[in-house]
């Protein structure tokens, strides 16, 4: 093993970090949208099969965790079948950016992940950690990827299903009230 290979206790650290950053992200997301989930998903008129997946993970050393292989190679081979996935990843510097393409994106496809979305890097930079009991704070320019990751992966649950099985669920069929219930929720306007 080449010293090269030995991480510092700074690198250490850092790793430490990002990946509790990571498993924060994905459990706030479950947990946000377990507590709207259930409105959202009445009024965008959505079924099961709309709602996606965020899988977030800290890169080292060009890849994705070593945690986050334990638990893709746990699933079937067909998990992400049906899926919106969107692919999230922190990392240092953006020399670590293509990581989401090259390490973690071909991993979601042997999965079956046929409706991926464009994948989102942050650079540690982007975001403050909170010291005590102060929250983290993302950089703007983040925030909003992350909002319009959001639409997108709604927008592609949504195309998924027909117009019956969604005006059956409570859906819109005019576009109008549609973009007014998503703008209500993430502030974009679709159309």
């Amino acid at each position: 093993m080449q010293d090269s290979d030995i991480a510092t206790p700074a690198q250490q650290q850092r790793a430490l970090w990002l990946s509790s950053f990571a498993f924060t992200v994905c459990f706030a997301v479950w947990t946000i949208f377990s507590i709207i989930g259930i409105q959202i998903k009445k009024d965008l008129g959505l079924n099961e099969t709309a709602f996606g997946l965020l899988i977030a993970t800290p890169v080292y050393k060009a890849s994705f965790s070593g945690a986050l292989k334990t638990v893709l190679d746990l699933l079937p081979e067909r998990a992400l079948s049906h899926k919106v996935v969107l692919p999230m990843a922190t990392g240092g510097s953006i020399a670590h950016m293509l990581a989401v393409d090259y390490a973690l994106k071909p991993v979601l496809s042997a999965l079956k992940a046929q409706e991926m979305l464009h994948g989102i890097f942050a650079v540690d930079s982007q975001i403050a950690y909170g010291e005590g009991s102060a929250l983290a704070q993302l950089a703007p320019e983040l925030e909003q990827r992350l909002v319009g990751a959001d639409a997108e992966g709604l927008a592609a649950g949504r195309a998924r299903i027909s117009d019956e099985e969604w005006v059956a669920m409570g859906g819109p069929l005019d576009d109008a009230e549609y973009n007014a219930r998503f703008k209500r929720y993430f502030g974009i306007e679709l159309i």
